[in-house]
């Protein structure tokens, strides 16, 4: 049975018809080998009031035996596209890198998707495998959520395997523990984990690096998560900036411009991802001009000008003034209708290069970007669906699907693109992407 969290049938037949499976299964249940009695539907096998006890008893116990046989099967497949992803490489494996699928409760695509593009970030994986072998005595480290994830990525790194299914049963726990919004089983906002998972990570390390002062985590500098600065005493104090910054945090200016008498008052502010507005058939280039283009603020919306002492008419726009070593942009694929008091999908084309120039958008020079990861968004609605993620290792195109792990043409990343088309066939559409700088000057 397929739970709000899930993909449809029908969406999941349009992304991977490989297999059409006639056995309805709960996707709850953790244990493949084991059907538990509400995991069978008695109305596939015609069972009704007049079937007597006995019989019924019969019918649902042979039913099981073939659920556990079917997983049986499932497990030898999982074994058998691990060793084809293998075959498929050959001498090309990357030698100390593993390809792992994680295991799905019920509805944790939005975190499998994610988990995947965080393990490709290298300089992100680095700094956790550092963090976790930085000679710290499990018992005496309070398990928190950045534990937890380091020990995946432990757990992955150092498997004997190349390949394999692992199951993040750990971490997710302590997501459902954290944060109360992604317990139970709906459909869950992919960015909205990410969002949520970094700033954590962030929270945790800078307390650490507050207890301990003389640790090995960055210097103090005038970066932290929104505006700059504060008062503390009447001092001001500096945030941390820790491993997580370095990799994912890049700042903002917002100047605004006096018509009156062209003052101009900037003000700096930091990001771990940039949110982009999307429009159908666009570019993500044209999208983040859009985000850096000039507003005017008139009528309701003038600026106080503090050198005039007056609300005057201004024109305000947002640049990228230092951009982050991994690029993180977000689009705004779901999209509040006021009329039907709702949430709609976008599927509006986006093209996303495989390769970025941030232009337009700087003070300085430009900015290049080399695209590693790609979470999709499968599915028609923003209350149901699935998350997969595409990843780039070693120069290979990878697929992940939950437990699944695939080897893709460069290619086959297009298809993320989105409709050009409202209502078209396709559903596959790119939600978060992930860049990694290839100049020296961001990170």
């Amino acid at each position: 049975m397929y739970h709000m969290g899930d993909h449809s049938d029908s969406e999941v037949q349009n992304f991977k018809s490989s297999m059409v499976i006639n056995v309805v299964v709960d996707e709850q249940s953790t244990v493949r080998n084991k059907a538990p009695d509400h995991c069978v539907d008695t109305k596939a096998i015609n069972l009704d009031s007049h079937t007597p006890p006995p019989f019924q008893f019969s019918l649902i116990y042979r039913f099981r035996k073939e659920i556990e046989k079917f997983w049986y099967l499932v497990d030898d497949l999982m074994g058998a596209a691990g060793s084809k992803l293998e075959k498929v490489l050959g001498d090309q494996f990357p030698e100390g890198e593993r390809y792992f699928g994680l295991e799905n409760f019920g509805n944790t695509c939005y975190c499998n998707s994610v988990l995947q593009a965080l393990y490709f970030c290298v300089p992100f994986r680095e700094q956790l495998l550092e963090y976790y072998g930085d000679g710290k005595n499990p018992g005496d480290v309070e398990e928190n959520l950045l534990t937890c994830l380091a020990e995946l990525f432990m757990q992955i790194s150092t498997q004997k395997k190349k390949t394999g299914v692992i199951a993040p049963k750990r971490f997710v726990q302590r997501v459902k523990k954290e944060n109360e919004i992604f317990r139970g089983y709906m459909h869950q906002d992919a960015h909205e984990f990410l969002n949520f998972l970094l700033n954590d990570l962030v929270d945790i390390l800078e307390k650490e690096t507050s207890k301990d002062p003389a640790g090995s985590l960055s210097p103090p500098e005038k970066m932290g998560n929104g505006p700059h600065g504060g008062q503390v005493n009447g001092a001001k104090k500096e945030p941390i900036v820790t491993w997580v910054h370095k990799s994912f945090q890049g700042i903002l200016t917002n100047e605004t411009r006096c018509l009156r008498c062209e003052t101009v008052t900037a003000r700096d502010e930091t990001f771990l991802d940039l949110s982009l507005d999307i429009e159908q058939n666009s570019s993500i280039t044209s999208c983040l001009k859009n985000f850096s283009s000039t507003e005017t603020l008139n009528a309701e919306d003038k600026f106080f000008c503090d050198k005039c002492c007056s609300l005057q008419e201004a024109q305000k726009r947002m640049k990228i003034k230092k951009p982050p070593h991994i690029l993180v942009i977000h689009l705004k694929r779901f999209k509040y209708m006021e009329q039907q008091g709702r949430y709609k999908k976008l599927s509006y084309r986006v093209v996303f290069p495989l390769e970025l120039k941030l232009t337009n958008t700087m003070e300085d020079a430009d900015s290049e970007y080399s695209l590693f990861a790609v979470v999709v968004h499968v599915g028609s609605g923003p209350n149901h669906g699935h998350y997969v993620s595409l990843v780039k290792s070693h120069n290979h195109w990878l697929f992940f699907d939950d437990e699944n792990v695939e080897m893709i043409e460069e290619s086959a990343v297009h298809t993320a693109f989105g409709s050009a088309q409202e209502y078209a066939g396709n559903t596959d559409h790119g939600y978060i992407l992930f860049y990694e700088s290839l100049t020296s000057n961001s990170s």
